[in-house]
């Protein structure tokens, strides 16, 4: 049987450098990724400084819709904001297989955090986010965490680890 094409949605203010190993790393597989550029990213950040992330919300539903029409059943991958708009682009279109890279459920502001940083001392948002998305999703899930990244998993120390684990998942077999 043939891999189902990944659709590769990055953050919101990155760009696709944010998953670009990964994207090389299935087409090297034989697995046909896609990685659009979306509005609020790269060189489109300063163009485009009018949009807010509603905009660029509607832009990845947009392409998301287009995508769905040439392929009846897709991978995707989320990054960040990009995770977010996945699991809710997830019910809505044929989707295969879903992985959520840093995908924070739980914002916590800047500010608030400096100022309630000694009440949460050693508080983890993305952890806390992943155990959130864990306990509510309505299908089998696994949790990787990876202690020695940072926010961008797919450009920092663990990256091959832990696009190999993605690759493994997309990979799967059905029923395994």
């Amino acid at each position: 049987m043939e891999q189902p094409p990944a659709l590769l949605i990055h953050g919101f203010t990155g760009g696709t450098f944010e998953l670009e190993p990964l994207s090389e790393l299935l087409d090297e597989r034989g697995i046909q990724a896609h990685l659009p550029e979306m509005p609020w990213s790269g060189e489109r950040l300063v163009k485009r400084n009018k949009e807010s992330w509603e905009d660029w919300l509607s832009e990845v539903t947009s392409y998301t819709n287009r995508f769905a029409c040439e392929h009846s059943q897709f991978d995707l991958v989320g990054f960040s904001l990009g995770g977010m708009a996945a699991a809710y682009l997830a019910n809505r279109f044929p989707v295969r297989r879903l992985v959520l890279v840093n995908a924070a459920v739980i914002y916590v502001s800047p500010v608030r955090f400096i100022i309630d940083s000694p009440k949460h001392a050693g508080f983890d948002c993305t952890s806390h986010s992943a155990v959130y998305i864990d306990r509510h999703i309505q299908a089998p899930s696994h949790i990787y965490t990876y202690e020695q990244s940072n926010h961008q998993l797919c450009l920092g120390p663990e990256k091959d680890l832990a696009i190999a684990h993605i690759v493994e998942f997309l990979e799967r077999r059905e029923g395994s």
